[in-house]
């Protein structure tokens, strides 16, 4: 994992249930998803604590919203995953808790909608191709905003694959 204060979370949890599954008290079920899950709400709180005191530069608010998303995508489903190895039915107990990370999920959608992709306007690194015209220009996505294109007529088109390029990313 590229973010290593989840990867130690991640493994504490891991460490946890591995010890918890040979012999996990019935009893206990409810009791200890309901740690597993303030252990998560404290992951979340952080997070959104750490984004309300700091001012990031661009580059470090990246890794932050990556760590972010990691936390949503990975670190949340893995810890109900593990949870579920030891209790049946354990998962969904951990996956209904899931408005606990509603706040990060909103701060990556407002970081999102926030960030309009930049558009490069000087000319620097056009050619012409061989027939004179200019070469085609891939499409840019940025932090999953759509983007224009500018084609050879010098026209703005909208980003034909930017939808595809975010259905990938949420894939991964």
């Amino acid at each position: 994992m590229e973010h290593p204060p989840l990867a130690v979370f991640v493994n504490g949890v891991s460490a946890a249930m591995n010890e918890l599954r040979p012999c996990a008290p019935v009893s206990l079920k409810n009791v200890l998803a309901q740690e597993l899950i303030k252990g998560l709400q404290a992951v979340s709180d952080s997070l959104l604590r750490y984004n309300a005191t700091r001012m990031l530069r661009e580059d470090e608010s990246g890794l932050f919203l990556s760590l972010c998303r990691a936390f949503i995508e990975v670190v949340f489903p893995h810890c109900a995953t593990c949870f579920g190895r030891c209790y049946s039915g354990g998962a969904t107990l951990i996956m209904d808790a899931k408005s606990l990370y509603d706040g990060v999920g909103r701060l990556l959608t407002m970081s999102s909608s926030k960030e309009l992709p930049k558009s490069v306007s000087n000319g620097e690194g056009k050619s012409t191709s061989e027939n004179g015209d200019l070469p085609h220009q891939p499409a840019v996505v940025e932090n999953g905003g759509e983007s224009t294109v500018e084609n050879a007529d010098g026209k703005e088109e909208e980003n034909p694959i930017s939808d595809t390029d975010e259905k990938i990313g949420a894939a991964s």
